[in-house]
């Protein structure tokens, strides 16, 4: 029983170690593998001749329209006072029926 149970120690031992020189094998492999892909790629690029590029006026007044409503804010600061103070007067009414109809109106848009 003990030369068996000194048997499998060593076939343990034997397979630990084998598995330890498989996995640093598999990591050396893989950092090579990835140091060849990087210079591949580092081959791969070109230092050719450039390219110019000229937009249409189109598209150049396309982007100062996208950057002047970029400037322009999301909130009608004035109508928000305006509503703030109805508020605090106790003079803003609601019309849940117009809030309703309009919910609907945009319902029908999708």
């Amino acid at each position: 029983m003990a030369i068996n149970s000194i048997g499998n120690n060593a076939n343990l031992n034997s397979n630990s170690n084998n598995v330890q020189r498989n996995s640093s094998e598999n990591a050396r492999l893989e950092t090579n593998s990835r140091a060849e892909t990087v210079q591949q790629g580092r081959a791969n690029t070109t230092t050719g001749p450039t390219s110019d590029v000229t937009l249409s006026p189109q598209a150049n007044r396309l982007s100062q329209i996208e950057n002047s409503i970029a400037a322009t804010s999301d909130v009608n600061q004035e109508r928000v006072d305006q509503i703030r103070a109805a508020i605090n007067e106790g003079s803003f009414n609601i019309d849940a029926e117009s809030i309703a109809n309009r919910l609907l109106e945009q319902d029908d848009l999708f």
